[in-house]
Parts: structure tokens; sequence; C-alpha cells
């Protein structure tokens, strides 16, 4: 078995990725009030935390490999089943493509001198995660384990980094004021908002293709 660990370390893994570090920009720029963009959060996270106890709940009654795709089998049939599968199966592909991507514009933006890298760093993301899946599942575990153990640890230093401005603003700080907002806009503004919260929380549910 793979154990609680493995659960955790899944779950804290596919949860804290790119959007982390893409969408608080895009959310205050859409919102402009600090009191809106914290709401925003936090109901981005209780969305996650009731999210997460109807999937333990299924997981616990129906303890399956597959996810979304065993309980909609489940619960409306062979049709809806693959549908929601074969949804699923290409929306993972995606975020694989996307986390690559990422890893490749990142790692570049650290090499200017190595112009050109961003789609072989890709390339090479892929195929190291192939060959460590393919080396076998006690080891891509472990390496599951650690390698969120330090994504945890560094966005951890990240959070206590971005109260330093606060604490001791530098000199001549600007900032940036608020925008007022009719309901129309506002409302808009606070639906796409929360579509990008909901997109970074996304991987709550991780643990749940591994019942």
């Amino acid at each position: 078995m793979l154990g609680v660990s493995f659960g955790i370390a899944v779950t804290v893994g596919g949860t804290i990725g790119v959007g982390i570090l893409r969408t608080p920009g895009t959310v205050a720029a859409r919102l402009g009030t600090p009191w809106l963009i914290v709401a925003i959060w936090v109901a981005g996270g209780l969305y996650a935390f009731l999210g997460t106890n109807a999937v333990v709940e299924l997981g616990t009654a129906v303890p399956r490999t597959g996810g979304w795709y065993v309980w909609s089998r489940r619960a409306f049939g062979e049709y809806v089943g693959f549908t929601v599968g074969w949804s699923d199966w290409l929306s993972q592909c995606a975020t694989i493509a996307v986390l690559a991507i990422a890893t490749g514009e990142f790692t570049a933006a650290l090499l200017p001198a190595w112009p050109g890298l961003t789609t072989w760093i890709a390339i090479g993301t892929v195929l190291a995660l192939v060959l460590l899946q393919w080396i076998g599942l006690r080891s891509s575990s472990r390496t599951q384990e650690i390698t969120s153990a330090l994504k945890a640890l560094g966005l951890l230093a990240f959070v206590v980094a971005c109260f330093y401005p606060v604490l001791r603003p530098a000199p001549g700080a600007y900032i940036l004021p608020v925008r007022p907002a009719t309901a129309g806009t506002l409302f808009s503004a606070v639906i796409l908002a929360l579509q990008s919260v909901i997109y970074t929380y996304d991987g709550w549910y991780c643990a749940m293709y591994f019942t």
C-alpha cells in the first residue's frame, strides 16, 4: 500500500502548482479591493474543503481506482461514465502539458544566456516523469513525497517573504488605489476571479486516483 503519507503528498503536490504563481496577480487586477481579494481566496478554499469531504466519502464507499469515472459510471451508467472518464483523461493530459511548459518557461528565465530552451526543457520534464514511472511505483511515490514536501516549504517561505514589504515598506512605495466598480462589472470580475482561484486550488482531489 502507498499509505497516508503518499495520499497527503499527492494532494499537496497536485494543489500547489503553476496556478499559485500565475493567478494571484490576475485576481488582484480584476477585483482591486483588498477585502474582496481575500474573500475570493477564502471562498475558493471553502469550495475545495467541501469538495474534499465529498470525495473522501465517495472514495471510502467505493474504494476503486478511477475517481470520477468510477462514481459517474455507478451513478449514471456506462455512457456518462465513459464521457466523464474520457474528459478527465484529456484534462489530465492537458495539465501535464501546462506544467511542463511552465517549468520550461521558469527555468529558461533563470538561464537567459541559453535562449530557446523552453521547449526542450518542457519535453525533458515529461520524459523524466515517464522514466520515473517506468522505474517503479515505490520510487515514484517516494519522489512524490519528497517533492511535495519541498513545494510546501517553498510556498511557506514565499508567504513569509510576501509580508516583508508590508512590515518594512520601501521609501516611495506606491499603493494602487481601489477602483470603483458598478454592479455589472463587479459581478463579472468576481466570477472571473473565482474561476482563477478554483483553478489554483485544483488538485485537492488527486488522492482519489489511488484508492
